[in-house]
């Protein structure tokens, strides 16, 4: 099966790359971003867990997904700060790799799909990601209530007027993720058996 992540987890997992420390690359594994500190062992412990720079192409689909699931309009003004809080940590995440590779060039495409869709602008691709007449994705789809959503914006808020505790509240964003990104788990480990399509994409 391959890597399937949820849209908005996605946006909120590389938003904290905003309060991680300088040099922290992201792997991706069961579903999930994991975050990989900048220490001596960093590339030790990326080589032991077989991750890739390469991997970092599975954002392709939730990035484009979430144009989708979570449009920018009048109501959702919200999501107009995560994108563009996102956009940063796009940025964050390029300085940790060198300029003129495949990866790097990848990351400044998926923040230029994110600033055009800022900009309003129509953006002429789409995601592979076959999501339609499938109950799995429907209800990865409505992993997010709108509450919760609220209460992360008002952290990140919060978090921006009160500096020396923001750790605590990065932490109850962590938690709050990780706690979704359990129950994708779960939804994908119950719809594998019974679908064994489950995310190939629309032109396979």
């Amino acid at each position: 099966m391959d890597t399937i992540l949820e849209p908005m987890t996605c946006i909120l997992r590389i938003i904290l790359l905003n309060y991680k420390e300088k040099g922290t690359k992201i792997s991706i594994s069961n579903n999930s971003i994991h975050y990989n500190p900048p220490t001596m062992y960093q590339g030790l412990i990326r080589g032991i867990n077989r991750d890739k720079r390469e991997d970092l192409h599975n954002l392709y689909n939730p990035i484009l997904k979430s144009f989708e699931w979570y449009p920018i309009n009048d109501k959702n003004k919200h999501y107009i700060y995560f994108y563009n809080k996102c956009s940063q940590g796009i940025n964050i995440l390029l300085d940790t790799y060198e300029k003129n590779t495949i990866i790097y060039y990848a990351l400044q495409h998926y923040n230029k799909l994110i600033n055009e869709s800022l900009s309003s602008k129509v953006i002429n691709e789409s995601s592979t990601l076959n999501d339609n007449d499938n109950s799995c994705f429907n209800k990865i789809k409505n992993i997010w209530k709108s509450d919760e959503l609220n209460i992360i914006y008002n952290i990140l808020i919060f978090i921006e007027n009160n500096g020396p505790q923001k750790e605590v509240y990065i932490k109850v964003i962590d938690d709050i993720i990780n706690m979704k990104e359990k129950e994708i788990q779960s939804i994908l480990s119950n719809h594998t058996i019974q679908d064994p399509n489950l995310g190939k994409s629309s032109s396979e």
